[in-house]
């Protein structure tokens, strides 16, 4: 969010994005949680703050340690998916507001810092973020009723008061009818878990790498696929959302993948010291589309291909239009 909404001052010279995408693409305006019965009502309620003149200031005035556990209480369950909270990670807000224009249309229009960049996005984002609903369908429903499921999960990513057309919901049906990762026994949970992988963490990923390594930016960008499934975890996660930064020194449990671990980190520090992670991990340019691989045994680079038709369509504008993305 740096490079999309920068300060005025520089305040950094390079940046390493971490697990997940370079851009929150799913925004709404600021004024949908303003709502009967949105975000704000539902926080000045639980909060006893009200929704009157005086409300945004009582919330200011909270401890944290008082205001923290009374939101968590208002986090709802969706249809399938782990809890979300009844307001959005960004919203846009009117002209002079730190978040003045919707990030996908700033990422499309180049409109965002030319620095150095290391970003990327883990093999199987999205199975941590679907949840266990679609896992344990015993028997398999029939394909009539998992295509019905999972067209509504996919309704349901849509933004700012936006329908998805039939003709779209169609299309990634057939996109998402042959899973590449079948991490679970549940063909449901398969599909849903790689849409969700390439709509909120690859798709926006591969937009912003595709404008910020054209030719004309001259813009140094470096891409990662972390695919190292962490010890211990379920295996039906894959490497999921989070999991490589277990091998950063974070405060995480301690990884038994040490070489990885160490990989990973002489390739942060070149960086940050040289502004190139060196010379076996190659830019990633307009027209190589190389990545390198995080895996342990398997670091190197590889072509960025993995379900480029599917993400090439979520990326069209006009389907971007209709999931809410530009408002």
């Amino acid at each position: 969010m740096h490079y999309v909404y920068p300060d005025s001052r520089r305040t950094f010279r390079a940046g390493i994005s971490s697990s997940g995408t370079s851009l929150v693409e799913n925004t709404p305006a600021c004024e949908w949680h303003d709502r009967p019965g949105g975000g704000y009502t539902i926080l000045g309620n639980i909060t006893g703050c009200g929704t009157g003149a005086g409300s945004f200031k009582c919330l200011q005035d909270l401890p944290f340690d008082t205001f923290w556990p009374l939101a968590l209480t208002t986090y709802q369950p969706p249809a399938v998916g782990t809890p979300i909270p009844p307001w959005s990670v960004t919203c846009k807000g009117p002209e002079g507001s730190l978040i003045d224009e919707y990030p996908a249309k700033k990422v499309v229009n180049g409109d965002f810092l030319n620095l150095p960049i290391i970003t990327g996005t883990n093999q199987n984002e999205g199975n941590f973020v679907i949840g266990t609903s679609f896992l344990d369908m015993t028997p398999q429903p029939p394909i009539e009723l998992e295509n019905s499921l999972l067209s509504g999960f996919i309704e349901v990513q849509a933004a700012n008061n936006k329908n998805v057309s039939q003709d779209t919901i169609t299309k990634l049906l057939g996109l998402y009818s042959n899973p590449t990762d079948n991490l679970s026994n549940s063909t449901l949970y398969n599909r849903a878990a790689q849409f969700e992988t390439d709509y909120s963490f690859l798709g926006p990923q591969r937009l912003f790498l595709e404008v910020a390594s054209a030719e004309e930016r001259k813009q140094d960008v470096w891409a990662y696929s972390f695919q190292q499934h962490l010890p211990g975890s379920p295996d039906f996660l894959g490497a999921f959302h989070t999991s490589d930064l277990y091998y950063l020194d974070m405060g995480f449990s301690p990884v038994p993948a040490q070489k990885l671990k160490s990989q990973i980190q002489d390739f942060y520090i070149s960086f940050v010291n040289d502004l190139n992670p060196g010379t076996d991990w190659p830019n990633y340019t307009e027209e190589s589309k190389i990545a390198i691989r995080l895996l342990d045994g398997e670091v190197g680079p590889i072509t960025d291909t993995v379900r480029r038709t599917q993400t090439d369509f979520l990326n069209q504008v006009e389907v971007m239009e209709e999931f809410g993305r530009f408002g």
